[in-house]
């Protein structure tokens, strides 16, 4: 054997080594895309939740509004009409700002806009009992109490309206 090639051999060898293991921070590009695209779906869904819960919460107070108009005895049937007359005005002013500024048979015809379509062609608050909230709200109390009012249908189509309106509504008996 030549020197040169008695002095490789003589030479420590020493095993194939490994790499390092990978550092726990900082992580892979497409971890940082999982936890983007994560951060983003929770702030969505988030955000969907309390739209949904206020939504929740005026629906209620809406309901709640309803059943004390129904459950008044107190008040004759137009002071009733006119009270639900308001909290339809004030419903209808959540679907259209515009809403507000209808009255007589605009308003009526917007309430019968808001229905579907196979409802819609009847026209309930047009041509129906509930023709009496285009005026009774601004007649004097004394005319007012003097024309009948079928509180019980009007009632039950203001029920059946504010359930279509508002989405996620509960039907009432």
């Amino acid at each position: 054997m030549s020197g040169s090639a008695a002095a490789a051999l003589a030479l420590p060898l020493r095993d194939i080594h490994l790499p390092p293991e990978p550092a726990f921070w900082p992580p892979a590009p497409g971890w940082w895309l999982l936890a983007a695209l994560l951060l983003g779906a929770g702030l969505l869904l988030g955000r969907r939740l309390l739209r949904w819960r206020a939504q929740q919460r005026w629906r209620h107070a809406i309901e709640a509004e309803l059943d004390g108009i129904a459950g008044a005895p107190h008040l004759d049937p137009a002071a009733r009409a006119t009270a639900l007359s308001g909290l339809l005005r004030r419903v209808a002013r959540l679907i259209d700002p515009a809403a507000v500024a209808l009255s007589g048979d605009d308003w009526l015809a917007f309430l019968d806009r808001q229905w579907p379509p196979a409802r819609r062609e009847a026209a309930p608050f047009l041509t129906g009992p509930a023709r009496v909230l285009a005026d009774l709200p601004y007649r004097p109390a004394a005319v007012a109490g003097a024309e009948p009012v079928d509180f019980p249908t009007l009632l039950a189509l203001a029920r059946e309206w504010l359930h279509h309106v508002l989405p996620g509504a509960r039907a009432h008996a």
